[in-house]
């Protein structure tokens, strides 16, 4: 009889790491997990449909310089460009630490399922209010205090104290506690600002997948026009005044490094030095790979510290700009929607209606156009002015039955004051 003597039963056991044994590919794995919306939160708009919800409170400003938008990608090979600062900055060997900094709390927080990484999965419901949401940033922080040492004090900070629109945005700062400013110079706090970002978030209800589309397709900002202009607008548009939002955000921070996302969906920008224009990427979804967003992010954040060697692109821009700024409105700002306006001019005087018959000069140089002739001297109109304002006092009186005060006809000098330009 034939034995055939058969091998032990083959037996395997799975070691499992942690992320600082291989943070490369920990990042690189460590896609976020899915949010689901808590049941009272409210319901979501349609596929393809904007919200109608993110009513910002902003408005044209005419301190606002901003004017185009760049895709960043028409620029550079952005994913390219994190996975080769990856691969060149963050090792594949182990670190020789622990997950979790006892002093801080900081610990690599996004699971990595189906991997080698021992990191738990904890199932996260998005809450039903924007007071109450999650961020998860802890694992980018870790992931910066790591690789850098000389980060250990910044910090992602939420502020939000006095905004307006802080219950449908909250934005945090990764920057320098206040505290550690104490001491430094103008110049040193000026890079600390500079190196800082700005991360705002919104509910997806708010900020739904089509909204963020089209703030990321945005490529105009509109110029401001002073009320009583044909052509002034008087509200903004959704995407308009996100982007007006993060650069009042932004500029008051003196911070040009900004990310916006609702956590499904995600955008990177920054604004140039003199803050006319922008430059965004394409959206990006929560669990993205080749880059994750997690690499996005600390890519982000080292590009804004200096660490990386990816800059904002140079596009034309006015020279010897003043610094930009923002008027703070405080609490119990107020938004009406201006008068519909009949004239084309800045400067159109709100006393005379158009009944009136009165073409007003506003000043000496005046614009062509739109206009098929030559415009009417200064002067000219002046007279003009007054000739058709006696006419139109003669006809009024006339209709009142007053041909005593129809007939006057007083000298130029005695009842009216010639205030520059116009005519009171």
């Amino acid at each position: 009889m034939l034995t055939v003597s058969l091998p032990p039963p083959f037996s395997y056991s799975l070691t499992m790491y942690q992320a600082t044994d291989n943070l490369r590919t920990y990042l690189r794995e460590a896609a976020l997990p899915k949010m689901e919306n808590d049941r009272a939160a409210p319901k979501m708009p349609a596929p393809s449909h904007k919200s109608h919800l993110n009513d910002l409170k902003v408005r044209p400003e005419v301190w606002r310089r901003l004017e185009s938008i760049y895709i960043l990608h028409e620029y550079c090979a952005l994913e390219k460009t994190v996975t080769a600062w990856m691969d060149d900055h963050v090792p594949g060997t182990s670190l020789g630490i622990e997950d979790e900094d006892n002093e801080t709390g900081d610990i690599f927080s996004i699971p990595c399922q189906e991997t080698i990484f021992h990191i738990p999965y904890s199932a996260e419901r998005r809450p039903n209010n924007i007071l109450r949401q999650v961020a998860l940033w802890r694992t980018v922080q870790r992931t910066l205090h790591v690789l850098y040492p000389d980060t250990s004090k910044w910090v992602f900070k939420l502020d939000d104290d006095n905004d307006l629109d802080r219950k449908i945005l909250q934005h945090f700062t990764w920057t320098l506690p206040w505290l550690e400013y104490q001491g430094l110079s103008a110049d040193d706090i000026s890079r600390i600002e500079r190196a800082s970002v700005v991360v705002a978030f919104q509910p997806p209800w708010i900020l739904s997948p089509q909204d963020i589309k089209e703030f990321a397709r945005c490529r105009s900002f509109p110029a401001y026009r002073a009320p009583g202009n044909a052509f002034a607008i008087e509200d903004l548009r959704s995407e308009e005044r996100a982007w007006a939002k993060l650069w009042d955000i932004c500029v008051t921070k003196k911070t040009p490094w900004f990310v916006l996302t609702s956590y499904n969906q995600w955008v990177f920008g920054m604004f140039t030095q003199g803050w006319t224009a922008a430059f965004v990427t394409k959206v990006y979804e929560y669990n993205s790979f080749e880059p994750t967003i997690v690499e996005l992010l600390t890519f982000w954040i080292a590009s804004a510290m200096g660490i990386s060697t990816f800059q904002c692109p140079k596009v034309p821009e006015p020279v010897h700009l003043p610094p930009a700024f923002v008027t703070p409105l405080g609490n119990v700002a107020h938004f009406e929607a201006p008068a519909i306006s009949e004239s084309n001019w800045d400067g159109k005087s709100m006393d005379a209606a158009s009944s009136a018959g009165v073409f007003r000069s506003v000043s000496p140089v005046l614009s062509e156009d739109g206009l098929d002739e030559r415009p009417i001297p200064v002067e000219r109109l002046r007279n003009l002015d007054m000739d058709m304002v006696q006419s139109w006092k003669r006809t009024l009186c006339s209709s009142l039955g007053s041909p005593a005060i129809s007939n006057r006809r007083a000298p130029l000098a005695e009842h009216v004051q010639d205030r520059g330009d116009w005519l009171v």
